[in-house]
Parts: structure tokens; sequence; C-alpha cells
């Protein structure tokens, strides 16, 4: 009896452990930019990175990361290429009128936008994500 109140206090403990969120409050700027594409959560950063190759840097990315889940559009955007480019541009287009470039310590090169889609509940949760680049005119 002692058994199975143990495999059972075990699996609820799991049960709850896995509902816990893991997504991070977002900020003013990213609350406004769900609420005006109607997404669940987004998150902007500015990212810098680099490529080696044989200890050479053979590419050097700058971007503006955004991260979309759960868009109320995101089953069209996984299904229709020409809707999630278009989608894509205007989201770049929005979030670029909204920066102030004289502030950032680079000037980014591109957005890139990932799209989350999140399904089933619990440990059977799933995602899918897209991703699309958006390259900003020099």
């Amino acid at each position: 009896m002692n058994f199975f109140k143990s495999i059972s206090f075990l699996i609820i403990g799991l049960l709850i452990c896995s509902c816990s969120s893991e997504i991070v409050e977002m900020n003013e700027g990213e609350k406004y930019l769900a609420n005006k594409i109607g997404a669940e959560w987004t998150s902007i950063g500015l990212t810098q990175s680099e490529s080696k190759t044989n200890g050479q840097v053979t590419e050097n990315r700058t971007y503006i990361d955004i991260v979309i889940k759960q868009s109320e559009d995101i089953d069209k955007i996984f299904e229709d290429t020409k809707y999630a480019e278009k989608r894509t541009k205007n989201v770049a287009q929005f979030v670029l009128d909204s920066l102030q470039f004289g502030e950032m310590s680079f000037k980014p090169e591109e957005i890139q936008v990932e799209y989350v889609k999140e399904s089933g509940f619990l440990i059977f949760k799933s995602e899918k994500k897209q991703s699309m680049s958006y390259k900003l005119n020099k």
C-alpha cells in the first residue's frame, strides 16, 4: 500500500513540475508587440554571433532576434510561405519603426523572426518552430 502511495505522489509531483511555465516575463515593449500581433508571448533580443573555421572568422552576424509564440494566425504562418514572408516583413517593419538605433551598441544587418507553435499539454507538449530572416538595407 505504501508503495502505491509513493508512486502516486511521484507521478503527481512530475505532473505538477511539467506544468510549470518556462516562459520569461515580457517587458513593456514585448507586451505591446504581443498585443499588436495577437500573440501569447514575444521576446525581442539583440544578437551578435560569429562563425570560425580553423581559428579564422568566416561569418559575423548582427541581428535582432524576435520570438513569437502562439500567434492567432500561427497555423496559417506554418502552412502558407507567402503569408509567412509578408507577416515577417510586417513584424520586422513594426519593430524597426519602434527602435532608435542611436541607443544600440551595434547596427543590426537583419531581423530574424522565429514562430513557435505549441500543442499538447503536460508532459505531452510538442513545439514546432519556423524561422525567417528579413535583411535590412545598409
